[in-house]
């Protein structure tokens, strides 16, 4: 009889109570929903460092407390990304508005002139992208119009493109010959270019 209340205590030591400790960990783990560092996490790695077996029951516990720790460290990171990426969406969606408020938009672009029409427009192949044309009167007897198309792709491009139509206006008002728009344009955008970004362009003047 002493020899089997023995037995009985050493199973309940090492058998039963581990594997019901760790039963409630999984238990708590399993009623975890979208927090992370809640109570319920907390009280389970704790049952987990309960299990004092001495066996397979223990090394299972210490796996299981350094998974929980493991995808609560994931969840953290996936989260931190996720709103990353959500705010890196909100600030393109905001870039692309922004470009497309820069581009002439409204058409007949002069309807105060009659001898002459004008219209643009452009769809970019990604949501935001480097290519961009412009129009405007230098005088009441010439028109500028350009065309143009930026090296990649993304916020890079469209921040050279605002670079180079801002360029590109301002020497307009200093001079109406094109191909020295065109040099004074290099040389600028050249200017710090440290990584090597250019824009293919076309410009006249009529």
């Amino acid at each position: 009889f002493i020899v089997t209340l023995l037995a009985l205590n050493y199973m309940e030591n090492k058998m039963t109570i581990p594997l019901e400790t760790l039963f409630n960990a999984v238990k708590l783990i399993s009623n975890i929903g979208d927090d992370y560092d809640t109570e319920e996490e907390i009280k389970a790695i704790e049952l987990c460092r309960y299990v004092k077996s001495g066996n397979e029951i223990e090394e299972l516990a210490i796996a299981f407390s350094n998974m929980i720790d493991k995808v609560n460290r994931y969840c953290k990171n996936l989260a931190i990304i996720t709103e990353e990426r959500r705010r890196g969406i909100v600030e393109l969606s905001l870039a692309v508005k922004i470009q497309e408020s820069i581009l002439p938009r409204e058409f007949p672009a002069f309807p105060e002139r009659t001898d002459f029409e004008i219209f643009a427009d452009m769809t970019p192949a990604k949501d935001l992208g480097g290519d961009f044309y412009d129009f405007f009167l230098i005088d009441e007897n010439k028109l500028c119009f350009v065309v143009a198309d930026v090296s990649g792709k993304g916020i890079p491009a469209a921040l050279f493109m605002m670079s180079a139509r801002t360029i590109i206006k301002n020497l307009v008002l200093i001079t109406s010959d094109a191909l020295e728009i065109i040099r004074e344009l290099n040389n600028q955008l050249n200017q710090g270019n440290e990584t090597y970004m250019f824009v293919s362009a076309f410009l006249s003047i009529i």
